[in-house]
């Protein structure tokens, strides 16, 4: 059974899932079906990828979003592509890719989010030969992991600081709820917002309610969790904090994350560790071996706004690799330098039409 594209989250689509997953591959979540129909219709492309002899050898997904400069026009781009796909897989599945992006006219640029934690090199020299260009990744480049495949006394034996957090958010009588309920969605989206604005970090709205959706019907795909002052206070209102996080595969993301800001009655509780501390165990329960923490910074000092965030982290590991990296192919050149220009024009025109306001006095 097997397609070479298709839009349609349908049971094909889903028997070749099956398919990819019993020979090998560790689809991300992004690549998984179930995922798929929670997008915009016609935003995701499922992709077969053949083998020489005409056989598929594994699947994939493609994102596509509209050019706002040139209407008609699409961005492709594939994420978290490299690990859990066998390495034999990747040559063609670069090669269909490229095809795609090339066979459609309309396609401004096909961008691959990296995700890989050895054999870097190998990936970069097929990269290369297929035309692709390393950029800055939109994702993290570096993340801390964690091995997750042993009993909760083995891995806060060497966590003391873990430990004690846990244990006084405990005695304060904080509890962690699962997320479901669409009535949560507003209070997710300004908690992660006023997280952002801590943080300074730029801020792109999920869509809440289709995430909390996804994770009832899914539970072991995603889980969204809150912490709130008390088993008597579990409201959107009085939520302190949140955490989502997300299967792939072997091992689940932490994905994201929003706090309140406290007042002198629960300064004393840690928002961040207990909610990450259930996403590990989760992760264990549902077959993963690892975690990733979703990002960290290495920079030190007082400069750095995300320091907080990174110090969080590092309470549960020190292990920092390098798993992050993004490569772009423009397969109509000409195409891509007329949207550029276009959308520095317009940038301009925007900034020349934009009316003064003169300061009061």
């Amino acid at each position: 059974m097997s397609r070479e594209a298709s839009t349609r989250v349908d049971e094909t689509w889903r028997a070749v899932e099956a398919d990819t997953l019993f020979e090998g591959t560790l689809l991300p979540l992004s690549h998984r079906a179930a995922w798929a129909q929670t997008q915009p219709k016609g935003s995701v492309l499922h992709v077969d990828v053949l083998g020489p002899a005409g056989r598929r050898i594994t699947s994939l997904v493609v994102q596509r979003d509209g050019s706002r400069i040139l209407p008609g026009h699409v961005f492709l781009r594939v994420q978290r592509f490299g690990y859990g796909w066998p390495m034999h897989t990747w040559s063609a599945a670069i090669q269909r890719l490229t095809e795609i992006a090339k066979a459609d006219s309309k396609v401004l640029r096909l961008n691959i989010e990296i995700f890989l934690r050895e054999d870097r090199e190998k990936m970069h020299e097929l990269l290369r030969a297929n035309g692709f260009t390393s950029v800055p990744p939109r994702s993290y480049r570096h993340t801390l992991t964690l091995p997750v495949d042993q009993p909760d006394e083995a891995l806060l034996a060497t966590r003391k600081s873990l430990r004690k957090r846990l244990r006084d958010a405990e005695k304060a009588g904080a509890v962690i709820r699962v997320l479901t309920e669409p009535q949560f969605a507003v209070a997710l989206t300004a908690l992660q917002q006023k997280a952002m604005e801590r943080s300074g970090g730029t801020f792109r709205i999920p869509d809440w309610p289709s995430i909390l959706k996804f994770s009832e019907a899914e539970p072991g795909m995603s889980r969204v969790v809150g912490l709130f002052p008390s088993a008597d206070a579990v409201a959107p209102d009085t939520m302190l904090g949140f955490a989502w996080g997300c299967m792939h595969g072997d091992h689940a993301e932490y994905r994201a994350a929003g706090s309140a800001e406290l007042g002198p009655e629960h300064r004393g509780i840690s928002i961040s560790h207990p909610l990450l501390w259930d996403l590990v165990r989760w992760t264990r329960e549902n077959g993963g071996t690892w975690f990733d923490m979703g990002g960290v910074t290495l920079k030190e000092g007082g400069d750095d706004p995300l320091a907080g965030i990174s110090a969080t982290k590092r309470v549960f590991s020190e292990t920092v690799e390098e798993v992050g990296e993004e490569w772009m192919l423009e397969p109509h050149p000409w195409k891509s330098r007329l949207a550029k220009g276009l959308g520095r024009l317009i940038g301009k025109m925007a900034t020349f039409t934009k009316p003064s306001v003169e300061k009061s006095r």
